[in-house]
């Protein structure tokens, strides 16, 4: 997308850091909260479970929030 940066991504998951890392060369954070801090949207991709809970942080930071419905 045209001025859009992507700031990062956080995965819990060393594997697939790994990989996200090797196919995009993005940074990975250490947490979610670093990276809602650090970003001015957040575009949520997590099981649904985790959804609440980051969706929750991301607006308490005044951030723009996108997550996907299944």
């Amino acid at each position: 997308m045209k001025d859009v940066e992507v700031t990062g991504y956080f995965d819990p998951s060393d594997a697939n850091a790994e990989s996200i890392r090797d196919l995009y060369n993005i940074p990975r954070f250490e947490t979610a909260e670093e990276l809602i801090r650090a970003s001015d949207a957040i575009d949520i991709v997590a099981p649904t479970t985790q959804h609440f809970q980051l969706c929750e942080s991301a607006i308490r930071m005044g951030k723009h929030v996108f997550v996907e419905n299944l």
